[in-house]
């Protein structure tokens, strides 16, 4: 019989701040997390319960040159499942990228994912290597290993300096 766990971990606000100091890709973070997760069940079979709740999130990007913010989100914790009810970001235009979604775990595996995703003329590159939007409608379904995408991607603004970015790869 495997040892059984039960950990149990609650915080109060956590500043994001603190991913900066474990990545030079992104700055300027903003934002607190809070968590109530209670991990049992055994090694092989973990099962979590609560939630993470992301508030007031925003940071930069420098290598694409973009900044975020807006970000508000509930991660829901279950036994079977991650769920998130809505994810919301904004870009540096007040243009909005939405994710929400399932996805299924058991036995420390990702299964079934049930995933929406939406944007709107959505900035994804802001810099001297080019200027690019997104509007989106997708769809992620099926299986975590194989799954099925289904909608549009549409680039709203669209340029690329490929001479730039080509000498990113060319080193004489």
């Amino acid at each position: 019989e495997q040892e059984q766990i039960d950990l149990r971990v609650r915080s109060t606000d956590i500043r994001l701040g603190m991913v900066e100091g474990m990545t030079t890709r992104l700055t300027e973070v903003k934002g607190t997390l809070q968590a109530d997760v209670h991990l049992t069940g055994a090694g092989a079979d973990p099962h979590l319960e609560g939630y993470v709740d992301i508030k007031g999130g925003a940071f930069r990007v420098p290598a694409g040159g973009v900044a975020y913010s807006g970000l508000d989100t509930r991660i829901e914790l279950t036994p079977d499942s991650v769920r998130v009810q809505s994810f919301t970001i904004r870009d540096e235009h007040g243009s909005p990228l939405n994710v929400s979604g399932e996805i299924a775990v058991h036995a420390r595996q990702v299964g079934a994912i049930n995933i929406s995703l939406q944007a709107t003329d959505f900035e994804v590159i802001d810099n001297e290597l080019g200027d690019v939007g997104l509007d989106a409608l997708l769809s992620i379904g099926g299986e975590f290993l194989r799954p099925r995408v289904v909608g549009d991607i549409r680039v709203t603004t669209g340029r690329v300096e490929l001479d730039r970015v080509l000498q990113l790869f060319y080193d004489p």
